[in-house]
């Protein structure tokens, strides 16, 4: 799943947490499901960063 897809099902989550009518159970449930989706966000930008960099010292461009 990419980057985008991610941070798309986090907020839909959200928005599900902020539903007055959502049960507690439901709330926490959803809760874990988003930071899971975030976590999940963040490695893809990490590997992201790491793939740049590696192309950056490949081509002898490397700033970091």
């Amino acid at each position: 799943m990419t980057y985008e897809k991610r941070i798309e099902k986090a907020k839909a989550l959200l928005e599900k947490i902020m539903d007055p009518e959502a049960t507690m159970t439901q709330s926490v449930k959803d809760y874990k499901a988003g930071m899971e989706e975030l976590q999940k966000a963040q490695k893809l930008i990490e590997e992201a960063k790491a793939e740049i960099e590696t192309v950056e010292q490949e081509h002898g461009d490397g700033t970091a």
